[in-house]
């Protein structure tokens, strides 16, 4: 932190986050008046009427003149004195109780500072829900204020892209800075006091969001902790506040027992402090999407899917310090469900039912009487486990539905099988749109399949065997203990899937908009943009997101033979984080037995096929 004395106002600025607002100047009438005539020893100042200069230089000068000192300009020029003396030191005091940059380097800064949580009455735990600092963080946001462009896995390394194309009612549309950037001094400060660090293994930081210290000394009666993983605009503080809505809903458990946490994943554009892990966004090896390492110029080098086990196994095998632990809830939207999605599958943590007591002593596993459930929202693609994928076409001029897309078919997909030059232009466009060379060219021959490409089974859309066989692949994937097993026991991961009735958008590719689309524009009748995969792997699995949740579970029932996991479709929601977070089917995410989840969930054999080529797959048998 820094004061900044400039022409006599006093301004003070955050160096660690987002520059404050400006404090503006304290005493105005007596600041904004600078002594001009120092060295004669008179304090001449400035006044804003046109009162005689003579008398004023009479009342003010200094105490070596003969003159007469005028008691009562001595009396206001002393209690003036006064208060710029008490306001500064009031200042000072203040500012000095939040911690530099440097400070909160140090894995112990928190903790030293924090506040002790009170206790569960009739306990000796502490709770686990600190309402004055939740609700000050969020103060003054919107109950559903997510952005809606807090999508997936373009390049958004440009702080400038994201446009102001927001979620919500009337013309509550701020600009798309607002979204990481505080309204007020006070929420400033708020807002940077409220993030936390967890110390990983190698001694290097994790930047959270809670309700409570995560690591805190004392033991804590949370029986349920629910983890919200943010889009990939990273407005981990939205992502809070959204799911500070949804634990205010939910009556499954106590507030005061339930510990709400959002990990904040960070690029270097986000000014990380010395000793946090932050990631490049190359894909997937620097991507905190697809489980990649953090940047070898962060705190350490550590697989995003690492620091998530981390945060896991200190909460679940940590009988000390959460003794009561029942229920732990991980809920991902967008990017962030991309992230948790590939999590679920990957993880080197076994299901609980399925761990021993030496997976767990070994940090492989957790105990039996936890309960562990994923619920994964709208992303933009999934993590196929063979070669086959969606033959389809959109939008063709010739075709019996020009303004929509053909009956999809199951088959294996085969290179050769794909149109040619499918491209999507990664750059914005003046409208914010991205700009596609076609809808993939027939060349006279009717392709099955939109487009083609190699990468179509790479990490992270697919299983590639052959760089798993030989390492080519980020290093949490390669060290897996299992990943045959981990194919084999998917299945019996407690996993919900949530997709928005009108997440039907394509960014304006087509030539046409589907009628559903949430952001459809019915003057001109184009799809605003959400940024949404249109890249040829992404598009093999489906035209939009609700398409592709649909096809995946399909695909599951394919693969294994039978119904695997659940998956609801959230009505009249597109791609909108606080709605379907907080909206009636994630309440049921949270408070549903599985059985009842699965009793309601849409039965994948009601997604049509058209002509079926596959083979159903079994433990012990080769995969493709």
């Amino acid at each position: 932190k820094r004061f900044w004395l400039q022409g006599g106002g006093v301004e003070h600025r955050l160096k660690a986050g987002r520059a404050a607002p400006t404090l503006g100047s304290w005493c105005p009438a007596a600041m904004a008046r600078p002594a001009r005539d120092i060295g004669s020893g008179k304090r001449d100042y400035e006044s804003a009427d046109d009162e005689d200069e003579s008398s004023r230089d009479e009342s003010y000068e200094s105490e070596g003149s003969e003159d007469d000192k005028g008691p009562q300009a001595t009396k206001f020029f002393v209690a003036g004195t006064a208060v710029i003396v008490a306001v500064g030191l009031a200042i000072f005091w203040y500012v000095r109780q939040a911690v530099s940059s440097e400070e909160r380097a140090s894995p112990s800064w928190l903790r030293s500072k924090r506040f002790v949580m009170p206790l569960i009455n009739g306990s000796n735990l502490t709770q686990s829900w600190d309402t004055e600092l939740v609700e000050g963080m969020c103060l003054g946001r919107e109950k559903e204020g997510l952005p809606v462009f807090d999508d997936d896995d373009e390049d958004e390394d440009d702080e400038e892209e994201f446009g102001d194309s927001y979620e919500g009612e009337g013309d509550a549309k701020p600009a798309a800075k607002t979204s990481r950037r505080l309204g007020s001094y006070i929420k400033a400060i708020v807002a940077v006091e409220g993030v936390r660090r967890f110390v990983l293994a190698d001694g290097a930081t994790m930047p959270y969001y809670s309700s409570a210290d995560v690591q805190q000394e004392e033991p804590s009666g949370a029986e349920f902790v629910v983890f919200v993983f943010h889009g990939a605009v990273r407005d981990a503080i939205n992502y809070f506040c959204a799911g500070k809505n949804l634990m205010l809903s939910q009556k499954k458990y106590p507030l005061e027992k339930s510990l709400l946490v959002v990990l904040k994943w960070h690029y270097a554009i986000d000014e990380p402090i010395p000793g946090d892990v932050w990631w490049n966004s190359s894909k997937p090896w620097g991507s905190w999407m697809a489980g990649g390492h953090s940047d070898i110029k962060s705190g350490a080098m550590i697989s995003s899917f690492s620091v998530i086990d981390e945060f896991l196994v200190y909460l679940a095998d940590n009988p000390t310090k959460y003794p009561k632990l029942k229920e732990i809830l991980l809920m991902g939207h967008s990017a962030g469900g991309q992230t948790l999605h590939r999590y679920a599958f990957a993880t080197h943590l076994k299901p609980p039912k399925l761990s021993t007591p030496e997976d767990v002593a070994k940090k492989l596993g957790f105990r039996k009487d936890l309960d562990v459930r994923f619920v994964i929202a709208n992303p933009s693609s999934y993590l196929y486990l063979d070669n086959n994928r969606w033959a389809y076409s959109c939008g063709d001029p010739d075709s019996d539905n020009p303004t929509g897309c053909t009956i999809l078919e199951y088959k294996e997909f085969e290179f050769d099988l794909g149109r040619h030059d499918w491209s999507v232009d990664f750059e914005f466009g003046n409208e914010g749109y991205r700009v596609t060379e076609g809808l993939g060219k027939k060349n006279g021959t009717d392709y099955p399949f939109l487009c083609r490409t190699w990468m179509f089974n790479h990490w992270f859309y697919g299983l590639n065997w052959t760089h798993l066989n030989d390492g080519f692949v980020v290093p949490y994937l390669a060290e897996h203990p299992n990943i045959t097993e981990a194919v084999a026991i998917y299945p019996d991961r407690d996993v919900v899937y949530l997709v928005g009735q009108n997440d039907t958008c394509t960014d304006n590719e087509f030539n046409f908009c589907d009628e559903k689309c949430w952001t459809k524009n019915v003057s001109t009748s184009r799809c605003y943009r959400n940024h949404m995969d249109m890249r040829c792997p992404a598009m093999l699995q489906g035209p939009n997101r609700n398409s592709r949740g649909f096809h995946y579970q399909r695909h599951l029932y394919e693969f294994y033979g039978r119904k695997v996991h659940g998956l609801m479709e959230v009505p009249g929601t597109g791609h909108e984080g606080g709605k379907m977070l907080t909206a009636d089917y994630g309440l049921i995410a949270i408070e549903g037995s599985t059985k009842e989840i699965w009793d309601m969930s849409i039965d994948p054999l009601s997604v049509p096929l058209g002509q079926v080529t596959t083979t159903t797959w079994a433990p012990g048998m080769p995969i493709r």
